[in-house]
């Protein structure tokens, strides 16, 4: 999709997968845990122990169809488990202009610093960087006369990285595109986790000068990791209140339930997105 490019592949420490080596990167791929083409809850995940020494990453992905809201959704699930102390980073970059973002970033407007000095972090020019805490923020950009909201969140906090790829480029020949970065820190061996959320919405007709949805319809995101099970909660701007649980065991038939504020939440399954509210949809 021209929206986002790619969901890339979280970076462990600032280093390229495999060392940049292809032949150990070819002889190495994921193992895909689970698949389901479900009408109205597709889901993808899988995991790989082998492109960072003592890290394995798990990432699940889900395509959920909500009653109030226009498109499906894409939910990222990433996890990550080290035998040390790390630093993971898992950019976005996209295409379009940025409309409005829920954090406070220091904003380098005089001079751009460059991210880092090998693997390709050397080629990004850093515009911002905000401190949030694990409850994270949004992104709001727009493109061809659609708009985007990308909602994250994180087990741990969270440097968030506004920047744009163009840096040491003396043939001016790097394609000069937009990225967000989302870094976190592990103090020792131990997991790490992001959830995040991309949804389309509204429209803007330059011909007659009208604009719909410009704001997300989702106003509120959460993400809770509870005995291994993940639990995102999403708020509609109409009131509207899902739950997308994701047990990460492939058995079509065991039953799986955790509390969440005092409040019980059963399914079956791999994953399930659930009407908390007892109307819309449940899959």
């Amino acid at each position: 999709s021209s929206t986002t490019r790619v969901l890339c592949a979280t970076v462990v420490d600032e280093k390229s997968h495999f060392d940049g080596k292809v032949g150990p990167a070819s002889a190495k791929w994921p193992t895909q845990l689970y698949f389901s083409d479900k009408a109205g809850l597709p889901v993808s995940s899988a995991e790989i122990a082998d492109v960072y020494p003592g890290v394995n990453i798990r990432r699940t992905l889900l395509m959920p169809v909500l009653d109030g809201l226009e498109t499906p959704l894409v939910i990222d699930l990433v996890h990550a488990n080290g035998q040390a102390a790390h630093q993971y980073d898992l950019p976005l970059h996209f295409s379009g202009h940025i409309m409005e973002h829920s954090f406070t970033p220091e904003r380098y407007v005089s001079a751009r610093p460059v991210l880092g000095e090998a693997n390709g972090y050397q080629h990004i020019w850093v515009d911002g960087i905000a401190r949030v805490k694990g409850d994270g923020g949004a992104l709001t950009w727009i493109l061809d006369g659609r708009f985007y909201t990308y909602r994250f969140a994180s087990t741990s906090p969270l440097d968030v990285i506004l920047g744009e790829s163009g840096a040491n480029d003396p043939d001016f020949n790097l394609r000069r595109e937009p990225l967000l970065m989302l870094r976190g820190k592990t103090a020792a061996a131990g997991d790490i986790s992001f959830a995040s959320l991309l949804e389309a919405h509204g429209s803007y007709d330059g011909a007659a000068e009208q604009t719909l949805d410009s704001r997300s319809l989702v106003s509120g995101f959460e993400h809770a990791r509870i005995e291994g099970i993940d639990l995102i909660r999403l708020t509609l701007k109409s009131g509207q209140r899902y739950a997308i649980a994701v047990s990460h065991n492939p058995d079509p038939d065991a039953e799986h339930s955790v509390v969440a504020d005092g409040r019980s939440i059963t399914w079956k399954g791999f994953a399930a997105a659930i009407a908390l509210d007892g109307e819309g949809t449940t899959q």
